[in-house]
């Protein structure tokens, strides 16, 4: 009854959320008249609900969700629909959507969202798709396609992924974002293109914003513990290649361990550098406040 008949947003909110707790057919009924609601937000709210529906009202459920995916007026509302669907639909009917949303929708939070669920089923293609926006000058874009290159991307993605740490188009708290995915892919390259990311986070460490030089000590620490652990699988691996006397393996393993000692020692002194700069920091306002 609140969620039929309230006259301001919250009571119908918090008929919705209650009321769709009713395992029975009203329960049913609500979350998919809600999913049809002419606010936005109960829409968006009732997306989360639809996997409480059961046999023929989750078949309904999702084709409305489908239909909210490609036609709903709210793209924060599609973007949900895109991601709720993935549980719902096979791989391949996924494919269709997720492809159909990146070529065809106005909205970059959609175009994101579309890209980010696609690399998870198809990272080469979602890849290529993602290559032919690198040039769009929005912020949530550039952090989408940043997150994608992060679990997906190789060497050559590099160069895009720095712009997007130290450039201007990406702002805010995206920019966090994009940090932690410049983190998460160069952790995964070979020690000649980690070394090439030291420069990015000084330039980060000297004009990056207040929060940007807040997070830069965790990612620069992680950054150090990923290369305790190489170091420990190269030293595994050393000791075999010893072992099995082969000596060209031997020496690349050295060789290796020898760039990330290297590697290690270098963030290390910026992680140092920064905590001394930190300190001095407050030193300074505590004087300024006696």
């Amino acid at each position: 009854y609140q969620f039929y008949h309230g006259e301001r947003y919250l009571a119908r909110e918090d008929g919705l959320m209650k009321g769709s707790r009713d395992k029975g057919e009203e329960g049913q009924k609500l979350i998919l008249d809600a999913l049809k609601d002419p606010f936005w937000h109960i829409r968006q709210l009732a997306i989360k609900k639809v996997a409480k529906l059961r046999d023929t009202n989750k078949d309904k459920g999702i084709e409305i969700l489908k239909d909210l995916a490609v036609s709903d007026p709210k793209s924060s509302v599609r973007s949900s629909a895109v991601n709720a669907l993935g549980k719902f639909l096979d791989d391949d009917d996924l494919v269709t959507l997720y492809k159909d949303r990146v070529g065809n929708d106005a909205s970059y939070s959609v175009v994101t969202a579309s890209l980010k669920n696609y690399g998870k089923l198809a990272p080469d293609d979602a890849i290529k798709m993602a290559e032919s926006l690198e040039g769009e000058k929005s912020s949530k874009m550039i952090a989408g396609i940043a997150q994608l290159y992060a679990a997906n991307g190789s060497a050559e993605k590099y160069a895009f992924l720095e712009e997007a740490l130290t450039g201007n188009v990406v702002q805010g708290f995206e920019k966090l974002g994009v940090m932690n995915s410049f983190t998460m892919f160069v952790v995964g390259q070979e020690p000649e293109v980690i070394g090439r990311a030291l420069n990015a986070y000084e330039q980060v460490s000297e004009t990056g914003g207040f929060y940007m030089q807040m997070f830069l000590p965790q990612n620069l620490d992680y950054l150090v513990g990923q290369f305790s652990v190489k170091l420990n699988e190269l030293e595994g691996e050393l000791k075999k290649h010893e072992e099995n006397n082969d000596a060209a393996y031997a020496d690349q393993t050295r060789k290796k361990i020898t760039a990330y000692e290297d590697l290690k020692t270098q963030f290390n002194l910026l992680a140092q550098k920064l905590a001394s700069e930190k300190e001095g920091t407050a030193v300074t306002i505590s004087k300024e406040e006696d």
